[in-house]
């Protein structure tokens, strides 16, 4: 058994987010196998500084900061404090960030002390600034990435290519089974889903829908944010001669929708502060629902272009509008890219994935 801190800023229960979803799931994972995992967060205000979340311990720790320097150095007390009060020795310290340096929290805890440090980049990092720090992720024992984009970036800046290891992100496959439902023969059903942000491409998608009859429904499935009703009110009043879309806010009933769906759409303008490895585009995969996204070097290191997906231009309404118009109509691509986007999906088992964080723990 080994005690295991995952290491991550702004924790909390119901911010429906993948980075947050992703490390609860590893911890429940890592659990279920016998071993001890506390995840070890920032201090939120309004939230407790130690409770349990789905059988996983979370501690948030606080210190006389401000928050921006908390973030950045909570392990530096926060590690010793959790140990203390749960009378164990951490073994293993996995953080998790986009920014290289945000590293420096999962290399402050337990200082000079002997531990497994392992630090997942989840994406690229808007900050491009903070690459510059890129030269602390060699006194981790592993930096773990999901795409070669990110290493170009931090061997460029210093970080030798010896501490770097692929793994790829996770999603649980017991969740996202394919679900027997009849799909409208009468409507085709077109699915986006995420929060209404920029980094998230609904736009170009929002601006296809006119060019489409009303036989074809477009959903929009929203997580909350900061901008949801800001940009709804901004996509009703340029659709507002349409009847064919619909903008929902449900963060539960994914699945339900997923199975109504025809095909699913995540237009990417690009994949800065998003996962490397898109969940989203992932998920739909598993659940054997074709799907187009954006031709990013990310993605185009991921998945095969008309075999288990289908790409777009990323920034070009005109291609994309030209490729849901092909996918809606071809049933021989959508049943290609179903069945082979199913079978991609499965390496990203939560359980395989977790396999190969045991190996480097």
């Amino acid at each position: 058994m080994k005690n295991i801190a995952l290491v991550i800023n702004a924790f909390h229960k119901n911010k429906v987010e993948a980075t947050n979803l992703s490390t609860l799931q590893l911890a429940k994972e890592l659990n279920s196998r016998g071993h001890n995992t506390i995840i070890v967060t920032d201090h939120k205000p309004n939230l407790p500084e130690q409770e349990t979340i789905n059988g996983v311990k979370v501690y948030r720790i606080k210190m006389p900061f401000t928050d921006k320097v908390n973030k950045l150095l909570f392990t530096l007390t926060g590690i010793k404090k959790v140990e203390k009060s749960e009378n164990i020795k951490f073994d293993v310290l996995h953080g998790f960030s986009s920014s290289p340096l945000l590293a420096t929290r999962t290399i402050l805890g337990k200082p000079l002390q002997k531990v497994k440090r392992i630090h997942t980049l989840k994406s690229k990092t808007k900050y491009s600034k903070t690459y510059l720090a890129s030269p602390i992720l060699n006194l981790l024992s592993k930096v773990t990435l999901g795409s070669k984009s990110i290493e170009e970036i931090i061997t460029k800046y210093g970080t030798s290519k010896s501490k770097i290891k692929y793994i790829n992100s996770h999603i649980d496959l017991n969740k996202f089974k394919t679900k027997s439902k009849n799909k409208s023969k009468n409507k085709k059903v077109v699915l986006f889903y995420g929060p209404l942000a920029d980094r998230k491409g609904y736009k170009y998608l929002v601006d296809i829908i006119p060019r489409f009859k009303d036989n074809t429904f477009f959903i929009f499935l929203c997580k909350r944010s900061e901008a949801f009703k800001e940009n709804k009110k901004k996509i009703d009043k340029q659709l507002k001669n349409q009847t064919n879309y619909k903008i929902i806010l449900d963060e539960k009933n994914l699945i339900d929708y997923l199975s109504e769906a025809h095909i699913t759409v995540f237009p990417y303008p690009n994949l800065d502060a998003t996962e490397s490895n898109p969940l989203s585009v992932i998920e739909s995969m598993a659940m054997g629902i074709p799907t187009i996204t954006s031709k990013l070097p990310e993605t185009q290191e991921l998945f095969r272009n008309r075999k288990d997906i289908l790409f777009s231009k990323p920034k070009n309404s005109i291609d994309l509008y030209n490729k849901v118009s092909e996918l809606l109509n071809n049933k021989e691509l959508q049943t290609k890219l179903s069945k082979n986007g199913k079978i991609r999906a499965k390496a990203f088992d939560i359980k395989i994935i977790t396999e190969k964080y045991l190996e480097l723990y």
